[in-house]
C-alpha cells in the first residue's frame, strides 16, 4: 500500500525550532535507511504496474525511478519535510515513519544526545522588510536570523531573548558565528522559510 502525505499536524502559526543539519544529535544511519526504505517501497510499486513474464523482463532495460518519483518518494520522509520547513521548524509536530507508524522528528532521529536548538519567532513585517531590502546574501540572513531568534538552548550555551529585545543582540550572533560561521545564515534562511505564505493543505486544514 502506498504511503501518501496526510493532513499537516503543525501549527502555521508557532514558533519554530531550529536544529542545524550538521548537529551531531541527529541520527544520520537511520535517516539514510529511511530513505533508502522509500525508495525501494516506491520502486516495488513502480514495478508492480509494470507486470511482464519473465522473458519480457529479461529483454527489457531494468525498471527504476525517475529523478521526479525519487523526490516524490522522498518528500515522505520526516527529517527532509523538516529540513525543507514543510512543518513549519516544529520537531515535535506528528509524522509518519517509511512504515506508516506515527513519529516526531525529535523522537525518531534527535537521538544521538542533547542538540543544540535555536526558537525562532515570526519577525514583525518592519523588520521583515528591511531585511529582505538588504543586498548582500549574507547580511541578508544575518539580518533575518537577529530579527527572529529568541532563544538558543545548547550544551555549550544558552540565551533567551528578554520581553523588549527587538530583535537578538549582536554578540549572540558573534558567539554563534564563531562556533560555526554557517550557523547564523542557515538560522536566517529558516526565518524565511517559517515565513513562507500557507501552502494548499494548511490551508484547508
Amino acid at each position: 500500500m502506498a504511503l501518501k502525505l496526510r493532513p499537516p499536524t503543525h501549527r502555521a502559526d508557532a514558533l519554530g525550532t531550529f536544529i542545524a543539519d550538521h548537529d551531531s544529535a541527529w541520527d544520520q544511519d537511520l535517516y539514510r535507511a529511511d530513505c533508502a526504505a522509500l525508495l525501494e517501497k516506491a520502486l516495488a510499486e513502480k514495478r508492480a504496474t509494470v507486470p511482464v513474464t519473465p522473458e519480457e523482463a529479461e529483454a527489457q532495460a531494468p525498471v527504476v525511478l525517475t529523478d521526479l518519483e525519487r523526490h516524490k518518494a522522498l518528500r515522505l520522509h520526516p527529517m527532509i519535510r523538516y529540513f525543507a520547513g514543510l512543518t513549519r521548524w516544529q520537531p515535535d509536530a506528528q509524522d509518519w515513519d517509511p512504515e506508516g507508524k506515527p513519529c516526531t522528528v525529535r523522537s525518531r532521529y534527535l537521538t544521538k544526545g542533547p542538540a543544540s536548538e535555536f526558537t525562532l519567532r515570526r519577525p514583525t513585517f518592519a523588520a521583515y522588510q528591511a531585511a529582505d531590502e538588504i543586498v548582500s546574501t549574507g547580511e541578508r540572513l544575518t539580518a533575518f536570523a537577529r530579527a527572529a531568534l529568541r532563544a538558543v538552548k545548547s550544551p555549550e550555551y544558552t540565551w533567551t531573548a528578554a520581553l523588549t529585545d527587538p530583535q537578538a543582540p549582536a554578540e549572540v550572533i558573534q558567539i554563534l558565528h564563531d562556533a560555526d560561521p554557517s550557523l547564523p545564515l542557515a538560522i536566517g534562511q529558516a526565518v524565511i522559510s517559517l515565513c513562507r505564505p500557507l501552502d494548499d493543505a494548511e490551508a484547508f486544514r
